[in-house]
């Protein structure tokens, strides 16, 4: 047995037990191999009835990649057969599924780029927004700092004023003090010299009073 025979043997015992409701894909597959299988044996209706029946099992599915595989094998198949106007007619819309597969992956690849630039902005802003929390807090915690530091300083300077104040009334009372202390000595020099002279002169007086008194008697 050839090649093509066993691949028709295996393939209509794989289509008699294929479930084209569960294994679509599969189901698909197994008429385009017969299809294949049949042409090498230059079998033109059996070759020409599985692949119509590929194509129509893919369309019913909407599988878009094997509708396009079975409809290039259609179009080459009638192209062999010189039949040009089904082979222009499959191969014209083999190109339109082609072309709608390429818009899907180009538009699935657009789609694919927006969400990870999306996710990245995402991710920037998320970043940026931490990144703001950061400098907030830091600056709140800077600011509490100076508040502190200007709070302990004014109270320093207070302290300070207030022991500079003291320090000049303790002067200013002392230099009172020492200016008194020079004052006093002199004046009690000067109650000492007028107590003599004032003395004496009422000694004087009443030297005279009673010289007086005498020469009169």
């Amino acid at each position: 047995m050839n090649q093509p025979d066993k691949a028709i043997r295996y393939g209509l015992r794989a289509l008699k037990f294929s479930d084209p409701e569960v294994n679509a894909g599969i189901h698909g597959q197994i008429l385009s191999s017969l299809g294949r299988a049949y042409e090498q044996q230059q079998n033109a209706t059996l070759t020409e009835q599985y692949f119509l029946e590929s194509v129509a099992f893919a369309s019913k599915n909407n599988d878009l990649k094997q509708l396009e595989a079975c409809l290039e094998l259609l179009s080459n198949f009638y192209a062999k057969q010189k039949e040009y106007e089904n082979a222009y007619q499959y191969q014209a819309q083999m190109i339109g599924i082609r072309d709608t597969l390429f818009s899907r992956d180009q538009d699935k690849q657009m789609s694919e780029l927006l969400t990870k630039y999306e996710t990245k902005q995402k991710e920037v802003e998320i970043e940026r927004l931490a990144l703001e929390e950061q400098l907030n807090k830091a600056q709140i915690k800077n600011q509490r700092f100076i508040i502190i530091g200007l709070i302990l300083g004014f109270g320093l300077l207070v302290m300070l004023l207030y022991y500079l104040f003291n320090q000049r009334k303790k002067i200013e009372s002392q230099n009172i003090i020492i200016s008194r202390r020079a004052l006093l000595p002199e004046r009690v020099r000067l109650g000492g010299a007028e107590e003599p002279e004032r003395g004496g002169h009422e000694r004087g007086a009443g030297r005279e009073h009673r010289e007086a008194q005498h020469r009169a008697a």
